[in-house]
């Protein structure tokens, strides 16, 4: 991690339009081609991808795939920052966290494993209500599947 002093700021965001911005600012910096089908490979994204998120104008947005992409070909990173004038302009209107309403990570693998035991049990109930020709239809598809699966074959190399 960078100290403060290392960090070189480029460009100060806001909102959406101020990142795709700074984002273009930096491929001008960096002299990059947007529309070089080979700089969007590179960052792993579908040929000619770059000029439709950061291009003049931009048909696609950026998401959660394509962020990391086009920040590492841009050879940038975003750091998260308190902005002290927004915290005092909104916080009087926030309303805060209650940590008793929070349920904790237990009670939710108590909740499946009960879900767990209920389908189990309902399945047990399911099965009795069935005939034995239905029954012997269900085995018959699964031993199909079963025996219809590919068999794995171990291939030995000779030694050369």
């Amino acid at each position: 991690m960078l100290s403060a002093a290392e960090l070189r700021p480029l460009a100060e965001i806001v909102d959406y339009d101020g990142l795709i911005a700074a984002m273009r600012a930096r491929a001008a910096e960096r002299k990059l081609a947007l529309s070089a089908g080979e700089n969007a490979i590179v960052a792993g994204l579908p040929d000619k991808y770059l000029p439709k998120l950061i291009g003049t104008n931009p048909v696609r947005r950026l998401g959660m795939a394509s962020l990391g992409a086009v920040l590492g070909v841009l050879g940038a990173k975003l750091i998260l920052v308190a902005d002290e004038e927004a915290e005092r302009k909104f916080s009087s209107r926030l309303k805060r966290h209650n940590p008793n309403l929070v349920r904790s990570g237990t009670e939710t693998q108590l909740a499946q494993r009960h879900a767990q035991r209920m389908g189990r049990k309902g399945a047990r109930s399911r099965w009795a209500k069935t005939t034995p020709e239905e029954r012997s239809e269900v085995a018959r598809k699964l031993n199909k599947l079963r025996w219809d699966r590919p068999k794995i074959v171990e291939v030995k190399r000779a030694a050369t």
